[in-house]
């Protein structure tokens, strides 16, 4: 059976489909550069809260006086947790899970609080 012959126009460019259109359009505008601003802010106030909490407790701060925000909260303590700057420490008879900062953890967000201050060292 004889082959079909090539067709010498160019195929059409395929356009991006509408889930693409809708994620470019949406990516663009106020309310979306918001909520990536707090996705980078969020964990890096947790971060000083859980330090705060741990030096006035003095201990492994409970999950549930983290207030955490359902996700986002929840997403941020485990990027403190893979970043080192955090631990979750179990024997805890108040709470399912406690945490307590690391020494790099305490260590960055009190520089971050000197820096708030006007007290930037280097």
């Amino acid at each position: 059976m004889p082959s079909k012959p090539k067709s010498s126009r160019p195929a059409a460019a395929k356009s991006p489909g509408a889930y693409a259109e809708a994620e470019e359009l949406i990516a663009g505008l106020g309310p979306t550069n918001e909520l990536a601003r707090e996705v980078r802010r969020y964990p890096v106030e947790l971060l000083r809260k859980l330090v705060s909490e741990f030096k006035t407790r003095r201990s492994p701060v409970p999950d549930h006086a983290l207030d955490l925000v359902p996700y986002l909260g929840e997403t941020a303590l485990r990027a403190l947790l893979a970043g080192g700057l955090a631990e979750r420490v179990g024997d805890n008879r108040y709470a399912l899970h406690a945490y307590q900062p690391t020494v790099r953890g305490i260590d960055l967000a009190e520089r971050i609080d000197r820096e708030r201050d006007g007290h930037a060292t280097a």
